[in-house]
């Protein structure tokens, strides 16, 4: 019997220590047989992803990249036409912030 104050259910004789993994036995698992259909694996929803990547392809704006790349932009043109990208969504923005003061404003009673 070990005497240990803090582990008293442990009782170690000197059979169970010299015991290797050489000499033990393991039962081999059997694997049930496998239900090889083409549902059996399919956790993705088809339907779900490609619209989830529909989304994601619309918000990197691969078509107009793409589109974009067709063709040779001339310099001029490109600085031309990044100008004018830059005008609209600055005119974009104005106009948004004067259609919210006017719905803020009709809410007050104006």
């Amino acid at each position: 019997m070990y005497d240990d104050p803090f582990a008293p259910e442990l009782d170690f004789e000197a059979g169970e220590l010299s015991k290797t993994k050489a000499t033990e036995d393991h039962p081999v698992a059997t694997r049930p047989p496998l239900r090889l259909v083409p549902r059996t694996g399919r956790t993705v929803q088809v339907a779900r992803s490609f619209k989830l990547l529909a989304m994601q392809v619309a918000q990197n704006q691969l078509r107009r990249d793409f589109q974009a790349q067709r063709f040779h932009e001339r310099a001029g043109l490109k600085r031309k036409r990044l100008r004018s990208e830059r005008w609209q969504k600055r005119f974009k923005k104005g106009f948004k912030a004067c259609v919210s003061r006017v719905k803020e404003l009709t809410k007050q009673g104006w």
